[in-house]
């Protein structure tokens, strides 16, 4: 995730110096538009996996301006930032904008023309900087989807991307505020999706759902997944667990994560690719266990002459010589029949 937004989300005039060799952010002429999504039942973490992707943003020297837009929480102090880049971030809290408010309330459709009025603002504020150098962040994406259609919003986004001025939009939501056609819709249409899960978010599943089997490590809280759509056609899938200490996100990348998860479960003390409480026995074996059954000499694992030198070959062994009974072409009477030319 962070070389995501360190190398993929910065401008892309003046990134050739930061982003690395096959970045769609250096040949696409839109803006990167990256949806950061969490479950229902993840209690918010995508909030903490936001102001950790800012913290990215702003360690690039490229990125002069980052314009974060609250719906839902009026703290800004609640994203800890550093305090060396608050001139580079601009906050607009709508969560205490009473004129806001009423609108919401009265379910008016000005939602969307009062947020781009503030975005066009910042910019024209901001014309002196370079190009593609602008952040638009966008904390809740819920009065849009409760007073607008879902075609609006996306092509409010569209209208954002095509910005000369813009390099990335970044947009948090909860899936369980909208439908899951909704959420769908608002991740094809986006070059980045973030999915972030927690231990309660993977409960809250049904019980024959296939996100219950996903298990997450003890002393991790969660996992975000970051899947990216390249201009070649092919999208790139990177997980990463998470813990949240102090409202800091601290994450442990899996660079290669089939490799891990296939190394994790072949240890003998490693844990099985199922959840134990949905067993009714213990899969688990002891080492004296697994040295006993590697001593054991099963019956259809025979070692005959024929099969090479075995470091646990019986003495004196006889090769076992099987006859099918159903088999036609066998006679009983005339063993070497086959055998006649």
């Amino acid at each position: 995730m962070e070389n995501f937004f360190r190398f993929h989300c910065v401008p892309r005039n003046n990134a050739t110096d930061d982003a690395r060799d096959g970045s769609p952010s250096l040949h696409s002429k839109q803006a990167e538009l990256v949806i950061m999504q969490e479950a229902c039942g993840a209690l918010g973490a995508s909030r903490s996996v936001l102001a950790a992707s800012m913290q990215h943003l702003l360690t690039s020297r490229h990125v002069t301006s980052i314009l974060l837009i609250a719906f839902e929480d009026s703290s800004f102090e609640g994203y800890r930032l550093p305090l060396e880049s608050s001139n580079k971030v601009t906050f607009v809290d709508f969560a205490t904008d009473l004129m806001f408010l009423e609108a919401r309330m009265e379910k008016k459709t000005c939602t969307l023309s009062s947020v781009e009025k503030k975005i066009t603002d910042h910019l024209l504020h901001c014309n002196s900087v370079p190009l593609k150098s602008a952040v638009i962040v966008f904390d809740a994406l819920s009065p849009f989807l409760e007073n607008h259609q879902l075609e609006d919003l996306v092509d409010f986004f569209q209208r954002l991307r095509r910005n000369a001025a813009i390099a990335s939009v970044i947009a948090r939501h909860n899936t369980s505020c909208v439908s899951k056609l909704s959420s769908f819709a608002l991740a094809s249409n986006a070059s980045a999706l973030v999915w972030v899960e927690t231990i309660a978010s993977l409960e809250a599943y049904p019980v024959l759902a296939k996100e219950r089997r996903r298990s997450i490590p003890a002393g991790r809280d969660g996992f975000i997944l970051t899947i990216r759509n390249k201009n070649t056609g092919i999208s790139s899938e990177i997980m990463e667990f998470f813990t949240i200490e102090d409202n800091r996100l601290i994450v442990d990348q899996m660079t290669n994560l089939k490799a891990k998860q296939e190394n994790h479960t072949d240890t003998a003390s490693g844990m099985p690719p199922v959840h134990d409480n949905n067993l009714t026995f213990n899969v688990h074996t002891s080492d004296i266990e697994r040295i006993a059954k590697e001593k054991v000499h099963l019956p259809y694992r025979h070692r005959g002459s024929h099969g090479g030198n075995f470091e646990n070959a019986i003495p004196n062994e006889r090769p076992l010589f099987y006859i099918d009974d159903d088999d036609l072409e066998w006679d009983d009477e005339d063993v070497d029949d086959d055998l006649d030319i």
